[in-house]
């Protein structure tokens, strides 16, 4: 949905965007959350370069332990 919520005054744009990452991985493996926040940085990072409001998930997040 196009909400164009304002953001008068800003030096970006006048309307709000949002560029979201997502990544998830299941257990409690507490000692490897690194590779997860590596992924959500991964995801960040490719819906960003991907377009304005966009949201990228990714879906392979392997825990090397878990191998």
């Amino acid at each position: 949905a196009n909400l164009k919520l304002e953001h008068k005054g800003s030096r970006f744009g006048d309307t709000i965007t949002a560029s979201i990452g997502v990544a998830s991985t299941e257990g409690e493996n507490q000692k490897e959350s690194k590779e997860l926040l590596e992924a959500v940085e991964y995801a960040v990072y490719q819906a960003k370069h991907k377009g304005k409001n966009r949201v990228f998930v990714e879906e392979a997040v392997t825990i090397k332990s878990w191998l």
